[in-house]
This record gives structure tokens, sequence and C-alpha cells, in this order.
């Protein structure tokens, strides 16, 4: 019998973000995303089925919200990252400054790009599993002190 929780749950191997959110499960899960160079865990969530998503749902929907700029979560999170980089901001406006128009989105984007980012995900029953899990994996102290995502 394994010592904790964790030490039963099979997680994919770490893909980068881009890659990840092209091939990951359409199933109700818990992902993982961690910084390519430290490997820190940096955010945690889960994802379920949703009516909006019934063919791309579970991880892979929510992976692809984030990479066309979904403003939440960790989309959210990782534009609040960059925005603290003043070259990343400097490129920003000179993007503005030479006419290119963009929306937040396009931000939102750039920032998940900006953070360089691998994602690994494991597979729940349900949304209500994932939840679950996703709290627990949060709990764990598994991963890193600074996550983005704790509530």
């Amino acid at each position: 019998m394994n010592e904790h929780p964790l030490d039963d749950v099979v997680w994919s191997e770490w893909l980068v973000f881009e890659e990840a959110a092209r091939s990951a499960t359409n199933k109700p899960g818990v992902y993982r995303v961690r910084h390519k160079d430290s490997g820190a865990v940096v955010y945690v969530g889960h994802a379920g089925p949703r009516a909006s998503e019934s063919r791309n749902g579970g991880v892979l929907g929510r992976l692809a919200k984030y990479r066309g700029g979904h403003m939440s979560g960790l989309g959210y999170q990782a534009l609040n990252k960059a925005v603290l980089d003043p070259e990343w901001v400097g490129a920003r406006l000179n993007e503005l400054r030479s006419g290119e128009r963009r929306l937040a989105t396009y931000w939102v984007q750039q920032a998940i790009i900006y953070a360089d980012l691998e994602v690994s995900w494991t597979e729940s029953a349900n949304k209500d599993a994932a939840k679950r899990l996703e709290a627990l994996v949060k709990r764990s102290g598994r991963t890193s002190e600074t996550l983005w995502s704790i509530r």
C-alpha cells in the first residue's frame, strides 16, 4: 500500500503547453502546469464536461480555451505574471505603437507563451472527482510553494 493518496495517481508525461493543448484527454481530470526550466509547478486546475464542450471537453477543452486567450484561471494568472516584466509590457506597447491593434485575448496568449509552460494531466471519473483530486494535489505539499492558483 502506498503512503500517500497521490502515489496511485497516474499522470501523463509533461508536454509543452501548445502540444498539451492539442493532445490532452477530453475526459474530466486534473492538470498540473509547471515552468519548463525550473520544473516548479505553478498552477493546478481541474476540468469536467461542459455543455459547450461536447466534443472537446475535459482537460483538452480547458487547455484549448487558454490557448485561445481565455481570461480566467491559468490565462489570468499568466497575464498577471507577464505584466510585471517591463520588457514583456514594452514589447506589447511596441506592437501597439506600430499599429498592431490586438484584443486582450492576444495578450493572454502571449503571456502563456512567455511563461514557457509544460502540462501533465490525469483523468478522473467525473467533474466532482476531478475537483476533489485538484484540492488534494494543492494541499499535498508536492507542488511549488508559490502556486498561482491558490485561493
